[in-house]
C-alpha cells in the first residue's frame, strides 16, 4: 500500500469548521494555480490573479455566511496523520440558489491526491446531501481552459448548458453545466 493509499484509507469528508479556513485558501489558491494557462500575456495572468483573489476575498472570506447559513453546505476532506493532526486535502462548497436549485463551487483536491476518486466521492458526496435535501438540479460553472474539470464533470452526468465570455478585458470562455439529480 502506498502512503496516499494508507492516508486515504483514513479519510473523512466532514463539514467545514471555521478552523479549516487558512488550509481551504490555500487548497483553493493551489488548486486554480495549478490549471497551466500557457501563452498567456501578463495582463490575462493578472486578471486571473485578481479574480483567484476576488474568490478568496468574497465567499471564501464568509464560508459559514454564504454556504452554511444560507441553507446550502461545504465540505472538507481530511486525513489524519500518525500524530492524530487532522489535514485539509480536498473541499467542495454547495450554495443554495432556490428551493431546488444547488450551485456547485469550490471543488479542489490537493496535489498528490488527485486522481484516486478523491474528487469523485466528493461529487457523490454533495449530490447524496443536495437530493436529501430536496435539491433537483446542481449547476457549476468553470473556465474552458480547465479541461480536466470540464471533463470531470461530463464523465460524471454534467452535461453543457452554456458557455459565455468571462470579461470583455480578458476573452475566456467559461463553460456552464449542470445535473438532474
Amino acid at each position: 500500500m502506498t502512503t496516499v493509499d494508507q492516508q486515504l484509507a483514513n479519510l473523512v469528508i466532514r463539514q467545514y469548521r471555521s478552523l479549516d479556513h487558512e488550509e481551504v485558501v490555500q487548497l483553493y489558491l493551489n488548486g486554480m494555480r495549478s490549471y497551466s494557462f500557457e501563452g498567456e500575456d501578463e495582463a490575462s495572468k493578472t486578471l486571473w490573479e485578481q479574480v483567484r483573489q476576488a474568490s478568496v476575498n468574497s465567499d471564501l472570506a464568509d464560508i459559514e455566511g454564504v454556504y452554511l447559513t444560507s441553507g446550502g453546505n461545504f465540505w472538507v476532506a481530511v486525513v489524519s496523520s500518525s500524530d492524530r493532526e487532522e489535514e485539509v486535502i480536498a473541499m467542495v462548497g454547495l450554495q443554495l440558489h432556490s428551493g431546488d436549485l444547488g450551485e456547485l463551487r469550490c471543488m479542489s483536491v490537493k496535489e498528490g491526491y488527485r486522481r484516486v476518486g478523491l474528487g469523485r466521492k466528493l461529487l457523490k458526496h454533495l449530490e447524496d446531501w443536495a437530493q436529501t435535501h430536496g435539491l433537483k438540479r446542481v449547476k457549476l460553472s468553470t473556465g474552458m481552459t480547465m479541461t480536466r474539470a470540464v471533463q470531470f464533470y461530463m464523465a460524471h452526468g454534467y452535461t453543457l448548458t452554456h458557455t459565455t465570455i468571462f470579461t470583455p478585458e480578458m476573452p475566456h470562455e467559461e463553460a456552464h453545466l449542470a445535473k438532474d439529480l
